[in-house]
């Protein structure tokens, strides 16, 4: 969006809704949140434009920089805002919400989880994005600015947060997030006759298991830098997260050692590169199996089960 206002590239209207309380306007922002943001968050100097603008003058500079070229300073806060206003009946929030959704699913301007963030505002939504805050996904490369600014790390810690729910391995759905933001809302009033055939969340105990699973990947991740980048791959991180969270529950499940986890990396990278180079060899079946649920659709639930039983069978095999 920096880049639209610095090129004076024209930008979609902010939707406001305008109240008269206690004898002063006050405005709801239906539509144009995260651009308000950015441009104060820029302006704050907490974020800088993109190393790649193409103008030196402007390339990873944050305002501070920004604002000493007359030039560029004028084109930051002479930028105009196309404002529309809206009649809501705005103690309805549901109904705000509602516009707010369809407004953006119209004009495509959201991905599904900034739909989300704009539409749920309880439970589960404000654990995911509290969780996002811990150092643990800054290791794993969950969280990223990158991510963080579509949202991609929330996405993927309420994958990892509905696998503890299900105490199961789930194939990936926006459907199926959509369902959950709405099932535990308000899990004070859970609905245990929805139609998803989500079980009751127990907050402590729910949080308990996240804490030790967080644990437990930290841990490995700490053992050596490889494993650190194996599981900058979100599909690798959510097998063994998974993998863990199966064993809680399963103690015939062979115990993950960060050894032996290390040379199943090794010869993972050794059928990836091959596999590239268009070489074949002796590969270990085990982790072959693994590698190929690796690549393609590598989200779906046949493909994440696929990498489950596989690693269970490298880890029980005697050595």
């Amino acid at each position: 969006f920096l880049d639209t206002i610095f090129r004076g590239f024209p930008c979609p209207p902010i939707y406001l809704h305008k109240k008269i309380q206690d004898g002063r306007s006050v405005y709801a922002v239906v539509d144009g949140k995260q651009r308000i943001e950015t441009v104060l968050m820029f302006a704050d100097n907490k974020i800088a434009m993109s190393l790649d603008f193409g103008d030196t003058k402007l390339n990873g500079k944050k305002w501070k920089q920004v604002k000493e070229d007359v030039q560029s300073a004028e084109a930051f806060l002479n930028y105009v805002f196309p404002v529309e206003f809206v009649v809501l009946p705005f103690e309805n929030s549901d109904y705000v919400n509602d516009v707010f959704e369809r407004l953006n699913r119209n004009s495509k301007i959201l991905n599904q989880q900034e739909l989300r963030h704009a539409k749920y505002a309880g439970w589960f939504i404000r654990f995911a994005e509290e969780e996002v805050a811990d150092s643990v996904w800054q290791e794993t490369k969950v969280w990223t600015k990158a991510r963080a600014r579509r949202m991609a790390d929330v996405q993927f810690v309420s994958e990892l947060m509905l696998a503890v729910i299900r105490k199961d391995i789930c194939g990936f759905s926006q459907e199926t997030l959509d369902a959950l933001y709405a099932t535990y809302e308000d899990i004070e009033d859970f609905d245990a006759d929805n139609e998803w055939h989500f079980p009751i969340l127990l907050e402590d105990e729910f949080r308990e298991l996240m804490e030790a699973l967080k644990n437990g990947v930290s841990a490995i991740l700490r053992a050596d830098a490889r494993i650190r980048e194996f599981l900058s791959d979100s599909k690798h991180l959510y097998s063994l997260w998974c993998y863990l969270l199966l064993r809680q529950y399963n103690a015939s499940l062979p115990e993950l050692d960060t050894t032996k986890y290390l040379r199943f990396i090794e010869l993972y990278r050794t059928i990836e590169d091959a596999s590239a180079a268009g070489g074949s060899a002796d590969w270990d079946p085990s982790v072959y199996k693994y590698y190929d649920a690796s690549r393609g659709a590598t989200t779906e639930e046949p493909q994440r089960r696929q990498r489950q039983v596989a690693l269970a069978e490298y880890m029980g095999r005697e050595e």
